[in-house]
């Protein structure tokens, strides 16, 4: 199937307090896809991660997920890698079956996982660090102090998971095809920036 037969996908990653749920959910209406929100929601992170550090996150997650039995050091290191191949595997065949019918992707590892898709934008949204603050703390209703650890802790455990799972690092922007600073564009206006590069680069 050519790809601009394809039904339309685009993924989004954003550091944190970019907007990306706002203007995925307009990107996915002007192309009349699904939106697919994060696996990972801020209420999760903060309810896993409790007081462990941020280096502890990913690890804790992902054994939420699959526990790890053994106290056997090698037994424990075979079954941890076994177990992030399980889960990367059920990520990567969610991804793939969303990308059969077309979907606007936050998050997810999308721009790795499906980095060889036709018909397919990947999207990355950054922002000033003091804007970021200010957006995530009005949207989620919380205050700036504890927006601004969510940031820092986020921001690092999202890159981790990448790292761990499918050894990519989402802060290089080889596998981007767009990189949008949020913070010159309303979301609208960064929604049809979108849109419009999608229709441009896939023509129907």
């Amino acid at each position: 199937m050519a790809s601009e037969q394809m039904p339309p996908v685009v993924t989004l990653h954003e550091e944190y307090g970019c907007g990306a749920r706002e203007i995925g959910e307009r990107v996915a209406a002007s192309l009349g896809v699904e939106y697919v929100g994060r696996a990972m929601k801020s209420e999760t992170i903060d309810e896993i991660a409790g007081d462990a550090d941020e280096g502890g996150f990913v690890e804790r997650f992902l054994r939420s997920f699959t526990p790890i039995p053994s106290h056997d050091a090698n037994i424990a290191w075979a079954l941890e890698a076994h177990a992030d191949h399980e889960v990367a595997d059920q990520n990567n065949r969610y991804l793939a079956d969303l990308a059969q019918d077309g979907a606007v992707i936050h998050g997810r590892a999308g721009a790795h996982v499906l980095a060889d898709r036709p018909a397919t934008l990947h999207v990355k949204l950054i922002a000033p660090l003091s804007t970021r603050i200010t957006r995530a703390a009005t949207e989620a209703g919380i205050t700036p102090e504890r927006a601004r650890h969510r940031q820092a802790r986020e921001d690092r455990v999202r890159t981790d998971f990448c790292r761990r799972l499918y050894r990519w690092d989402p802060r290089e922007n080889d596998r981007f095809d767009l990189v949008v600073n949020t913070a010159s564009f309303t979301p609208e206006q960064a929604a049809d920036l979108i849109v419009t590069t999608y229709r441009l680069h896939f023509p129907v």
